[in-house]
């Protein structure tokens, strides 16, 4: 699942969720690289960081708009009323059972499928990405973000959970107010239509991790949202590590709140501060807690899967005939109807989008 922040956040905002949270190590995770923040996207790669871990203080250049490695100013000071915006959070998060067998049962191959879904989403997001010029009577689409991605693998402890911490993968992003115009200048970027394409975003990414999980050889079960979990779960062994998500679930129905602003209100209330655990005895009491909920700890599958119901082919045609009539903002939701249906992913996708685009009555104008 992919999550937005509610808005910006502000410079003083985002250095302590850096500091205090995000480069912090969980107990699980043995590749530091990815707690201590691994730099992604065009943009960075046009500062020269991608693909390398970042320093606080480089990440506090990043938060004013200056060059992380020179110091020099990359663009003014971006207000939004009276607040600086530093840049916005993105986190993906996989299925329950994709962190419960990968950290608790230790296929630590999952880790890697997971961390490849969540940076293709992340590399997704930047044809959305927009600034200004002229002034700023005018958009520009730029193309390029600078992400700093966070790998952890805990969630926050329940408030009246009994097992400490839960197995949790999740890669929180942060994408920085920053993009690279065509001009050559450095201005404050617009999310704008990336929260309009979260719905994609998401899409993208379950469907790569999806595929991910198939190819080392997991089964999957599809939820009608577009959801999955791995075969052979039950829903009695998923709650079993799941007690924050079922402290929200029983405040949010003791209070009948089903409005999506109420319901992140909640999740901040119940958000407990992180605590020090022996690692050691942490582990053996999530695996003594699979054990009671008969879960197999052994299972590593090995021959790849694959669940496609028609051919990748023959879904494209079928959906781009229908989307070749649609607006371009219903054409990009018929995309996200494919992927999160299970139709295909985002390799033919794309191919079939080019081939189609090819023909005499194609959709070129899309």
């Amino acid at each position: 699942m992919v999550s937005l922040s509610d808005g910006a956040m502000n410079v003083a905002a985002a250095k302590m969720y850096f500091h205090n949270h995000l480069s912090v190590r969980d107990y699980y995770a043995q590749d530091e690289s990815l707690a201590n923040g691994y730099v992604l996207g065009k943009g960075a790669e046009a500062l020269g960081l991608n693909g390398n871990e970042i320093t606080a203080e480089q990440f506090d250049r990043l938060l004013q708009g200056r060059d992380p490695t020179s110091g020099a100013v990359l663009r003014a000071k971006a207000t939004h009323g009276d607040t600086e915006r530093a840049g916005w959070d993105v986190t993906l998060s996989p299925p329950k059972t994709v962190s419960i067998q990968a950290l608790v049962a230790g296929d630590r191959r999952l880790i890697e499928a997971d961390r490849q879904a969540a940076i293709r989403a992340i590399h997704e997001v930047e044809p959305c990405a927009l600034s200004r010029q002229h002034g700023g009577s005018q958009w520009v689409q730029t193309g390029n973000v600078v992400a700093v991605m966070f790998e952890h693998h805990e969630a926050r402890e329940s408030i009246n959970g009994e097992h400490g911490p839960m197995p949790q993968l999740h890669h929180h992003t942060f994408i920085a107010n920053l993009t690279h115009r065509p001009d050559g200048q450095w201005r404050g970027l617009d999310p704008d239509q990336i929260y309009k394409a979260r719905r994609f975003i998401d899409a993208v990414y379950m469907s790569e991790l999806a595929k991910n999980v198939q190819q080392l050889g997991y089964q999957i079960v599809r939820g009608s949202d577009g959801t999955f979990e791995l075969a052979g779960f039950t829903r009695k062994q998923i709650e079993a590590f799941s007690e924050r998500s079922q402290d929200i679930e029983r405040i949010e129905t003791e209070r009948g709140i089903t409005n999506p602003r109420a319901a992140r209100d909640i999740r901040l209330e119940t958000r407990k501060p992180k605590r020090e655990h022996d690692a050691a005895a942490l582990r053996a009491e999530h695996q003594a807690l699979a054990a009671e909920h008969g879960i197999d700890l052994s299972y590593r599958p090995t021959t790849p899967v694959h669940t496609f119901a028609i051919s990748p082919e023959a879904q494209a045609e079928r959906s781009f005939n229908f989307a070749i009539r649609l607006k371009r903002a219903e054409y990009v939701g018929i995309q996200s109807d494919i992927l999160t249906n299970g139709k295909g992913n985002l390799v033919w996708l794309k191919g079939s989008i080019g081939t189609l685009k090819s023909r005499p009555n194609g959709i070129r104008k899309l």
